[in-house]
């Protein structure tokens, strides 16, 4: 009998607000049905909203953090140097993005440009 095994790869992941781009510090990250909890189980997110994963071709993943939707991604540890950037919708969108507030700077003689400035290196405000 020949008993295939997955291999298992290292894979980088970057956990993002969808709305500002700042990193986010998740609070449970499960792959393929494992609980991988920061730091015990070995899962050790930098304050930059990185870590560093074993999966195997096709792995789940999902993600709880506090103040927004949990989500699952299949993660393809396709090139060891890409980091899978998973941005996880917050539960209350910031003000300055609301549609109401936005609503409220527009002209008609201008152009309206809403976004907000993170540096790569931190996951914060630059």
């Amino acid at each position: 009998m020949l008993v295939r095994r997955r291999l298992r790869e290292t894979s980088a992941l970057a956990f993002s607000d969808s709305a500002t781009g700042y990193s986010v510090q998740p609070q449970q990250v499960v792959i393929d049905g494992a609980i991988a909890q920061a730091p015990s189980e070995g899962l050790l997110v930098n304050p930059d909203g990185r870590a560093t994963v074993y999966v195997s071709g096709g792995s789940n993943v999902s993600v709880v953090a506090d103040g927004y939707k949990p989500l699952s991604v299949t993660v393809q540890p396709d090139n060891p140097t890409t980091t899978h950037f998973i941005f996880l919708t917050p539960l209350r969108p910031p003000g300055r993005l609301r549609s109401q507030f936005l609503r409220s700077l527009e002209r008609s003689d201008a152009m309206l440009l809403v976004g907000y400035v993170v540096d790569d290196a931190s996951g914060h405000p630059s």
